[in-house]
């Protein structure tokens, strides 16, 4: 307990960077996280609320990678569908960069950016989505400072869904 009130006052706390992916759909959230120190792959979705947290990690910044039109819940090509298509891109880009990422921003050029890149540009031209509506939906790379160098979405909240993959 005195250590973090130290830590606090004397602002000399440890800071791990790092960064996600968050697409934003109706009523939810998705989030992927790729710890840069054993690349190892986060993934949760959960409902939508006006304040997400990553665990203790503070938000530094935020750029909008684009948007992508997808099925409502029901429909052929959905967020949930998006997000596993993306999750196995980050996942064979982290195993072709095997080791880890010791900068961050590499692992933004390596693998972050063009998962998302490949995944947009493969539903723009995609012409599965359903009659009935689709909508957008927002991707975005979150950079994060996190406290301690390890996964930031284990127990994050009761309510949600996914967890380590």
């Amino acid at each position: 307990m005195f250590s973090r009130l130290f830590n606090a006052l004397s602002g000399d706390s440890a800071s791990y960077p790092s960064v996600l992916l968050r697409l934003e759909a109706p009523n939810r959230v998705f989030i992927l996280h790729v710890i840069p120190e054993s690349s190892k792959v986060e993934r949760i979705d959960t409902t939508f609320s006006k304040k997400i947290r990553y665990g203790n990690a503070k938000v530094r910044s935020s750029e909008q990678i684009g948007t992508v039109r997808l099925d409502k819940p029901g429909g052929d090509d959905t967020a949930y569908k998006f997000m596993e298509d993306l999750t196995a891109r980050v996942k064979k880009l982290c195993d072709e960069n095997a080791g880890g990422f010791e900068v961050v921003d590499r692992m933004v050029k390596e693998v972050l950016r063009p998962a998302a890149v490949e995944a947009l540009r493969d539903r723009e031209a995609s012409t599965t989505l359903s009659r009935d509506g689709s909508s957008a939906h927002t991707l975005t790379l979150v950079y994060v400072d996190r406290q301690k160098a390890e996964g930031i979405l284990v127990g994050y909240e009761p309510s949600s869904i996914g967890g380590n993959l």
